[in-house]
């Protein structure tokens, strides 16, 4: 499916006539890049403000994970309290 969709992408690409052409299309995907990053986003978020999960091996991991979310000052939830 992946392999199909990209040469769509490369046909689609190769028969653009214009740069303003392949600028609007880079900008619509973009667009549906951005938008997924954000999906992929909000279900680490859930994972990590999940308080019904206990796993002590992953609190590291967990714990660098929060730590990227209040870096841009994104909320995680309350489990984040190591400090």
């Amino acid at each position: 499916m992946m392999e199909l969709y990209q040469e769509v992408l490369t046909y689609m690409f190769g028969h653009l006539n214009t740069s303003e052409q392949r600028e609007a299309l880079g900008a619509v995907i973009r667009e549906g890049v951005n938008a997924q990053c954000f999906r992929i986003l909000q279900e680490i978020r859930a994972v990590v403000r999940d308080t019904t999960l206990e796993d002590p091996q992953c609190f590291e991991k967990i714990e660098q994970i929060v730590s990227i979310f209040e870096q841009y000052a994104l909320d995680a939830g309350a489990r984040h309290d190591f400090g």
